[in-house]
């Protein structure tokens, strides 16, 4: 089919670790003898693969162009690891772990991770003149349970004023060369930090029964916890000056975060320390200005650029969990106070 594009890409990584450790009979100086000839082996494998496929269609009717492109991406990993020590063999001859007395320990692990997205991207384009662009990502993740999808849209616009024919056949088009205003806007997703299997609860083996082993459940069951989203607003300006001897290019963003990964501290009477949740907001906003400069530009192929950047941020705490503690305060210590006792 003409001008359209199908691209599919594949990768698939496996690793494979083997170890064993075998400590001979031991004679010290002092004349001490270490005959526990400790032993151990260990084994594990992993493997990765990450499978994408996009279309992408582009076409041209006049001053109008536009580019569409939908996608797909799989990605999941899968670990398995086994260990074992002993202690005691007979003899230095015989190494491995079957000639081991005492078994002291075994031990093995196993572990999955996917997720599965899905994408859309449109670019139009008028005449070079007006700049259009909208993006749509859909990703799920085994990390969570009840809210694995998360959708993040963004979008962005930007006006060549300099291709305008009122600008060209204005006075500033002798020395503004190139002059673009934009703006964008999008929501971004983040579940770092969170284990693979945090949210269904985690467990571990315990012998404070009656010396008798057990399952003790160390983490809370955490069904409903969500994506950490970060929602931009970015606005600015690009300008070239004197045939683009100089350029500027002046940026005011504001990012706020919500839905917030933190660890909300728990009474001990639970039996927990600490619980993953999503709450709070931070806000992260401020100024870019970049200005680059062409000194030397020859003939010979010889350059130098001169480059200069500033950049002003304030991050603002939106909101936190209520502690209980007058006026939400976090951490410090509550000491007396002469005037009221």
């Amino acid at each position: 089919i003409p001008l359209l594009f199908l691209k599919a890409n594949g990768s698939v990584y496996f690793t494979g670790n083997e170890v064993e450790n075998f400590n001979k009979k031991l004679v010290y100086p002092t004349g001490t003898v270490d005959a526990s000839r400790t032993a151990s082996a260990s084994f594990s494998r992993g493997t990765q693969q990450q499978h994408n496929v996009t279309a992408e269609y582009s076409k041209a009717i006049d001053k109008h162009s536009a580019t569409i492109l939908v996608g797909g991406e799989y990605f999941d990993t899968k670990s398995f690891a086994l260990s074992a020590a002993g202690r005691g063999a007979p003899t230095d001859d015989i190494y491995t772990l079957n000639s081991a007395v005492e078994r002291t320990s075994i031990s093995s692990t196993k572990s999955e991770y996917r997720m599965l997205s899905g994408f859309g991207r449109l670019n139009y384009d008028y005449d070079s003149r007006y700049l259009f662009t909208a993006v749509m990502r859909y990703d799920g993740t085994s990390a969570l349970k009840e809210n694995r999808w998360g959708a993040f849209p963004g979008m962005s616009a930007g006006w060549n004023i300099h291709n305008e024919q009122f600008f060209k056949s204005s006075s500033l088009s002798q020395h503004i060369s190139a002059l673009k205003p934009r703006v964008s806007y999008g929501v971004n997703g983040n579940i770092a930090g969170i284990g693979t299997y945090e949210v269904q609860g985690v467990y571990a083996i315990t012998t404070n029964y009656d010396a008798e082993s057990s399952y003790l459940n160390t983490s809370i069951i955490n069904s409903k916890l969500r994506w950490e989203k970060s929602t931009s607003l970015d606005a600015g300006v690009e300008a070239g000056l004197w045939n683009n001897r100089l350029f500027l290019n002046l940026n005011f963003y504001r990012r706020v975060t919500s839905d917030l990964l933190a660890n909300l501290s728990l009474p001990r009477y639970t039996g927990f320390s600490s619980f993953r949740t999503n709450l709070g907001s931070l806000e992260n906003k401020g100024f870019e200005f970049e200005v680059i400069a062409q000194i030397l530009n020859l003939p010979n192929g010889l350059k130098w650029d001169l480059g200069f950047n500033a950049a002003y941020v304030k991050n603002k705490i939106l909101e936190l969990p209520y502690n209980g503690v007058e006026n939400n305060r976090q951490g410090g210590w509550q000491i007396y106070d002469p005037s009221s006792g």
